[in-house]
């Protein structure tokens, strides 16, 4: 009797409760990371730049993945250099920086089956250092359960 006690505690409860998790929809986003992909996947990186020239602007298409519609609820970075801008139709969503309060306000941005997201990035370097930069933009679904970064490289020179 001990040993099926220990089998029904150990064993079957664990695989209900799994099951009860995927049953009210936890386990349809468990592991997924994000849904999107730069459609140029060498878009994100500037080479090596001219400490003359430190202000660009980039676009990069952010391409949906899925077999659906995917909402993009937040975009932002993690350094005041880099501004991005989502023109979606007539209107711009944006500019977008640092996490601040209206860069923390839901988008619902949607961006449908195979479909493509223009952001304009403008990437301002001149406050920094020669050598390695590095910086990422953020963008957040509810769908995912981490946000998608698109690291910005550059190497500034002389």
């Amino acid at each position: 009797m001990k040993g099926f006690t220990t089998f029904i505690f150990y064993i079957v409860l664990p695989a209900v409760f799994i099951a009860f998790l995927f049953w009210i929809g936890w386990g349809i986003n468990f592991g997924k990371s994000h849904n999107f992909t730069l459609k140029d996947p060498l878009s994100n990186n500037l080479g090596i730049v001219s400490a003359k020239s430190l202000i660009f602007q980039r676009d990069l298409v952010l391409f949906n993945k899925e077999k659906t519609e995917v909402s993009v609820s937040k975009i932002y970075t993690d350094c005041k250099c880099i501004s991005v801008t989502a023109p979606v139709g007539d209107y711009t969503f944006g500019p977008f920086s640092t996490p601040i309060e209206q860069n923390t306000k839901p988008l619902d941005i949607i961006i449908p089956a195979g479909g493509e997201l223009t952001l304009k990035t403008f990437i301002d370097l001149s406050g920094s250092p020669h050598g390695q930069f590095s910086s990422n933009i953020f963008i957040e679904s509810p769908d995912s359960t981490k946000p998608y970064s698109i690291p910005i490289k550059a190497i500034i020179g002389l």
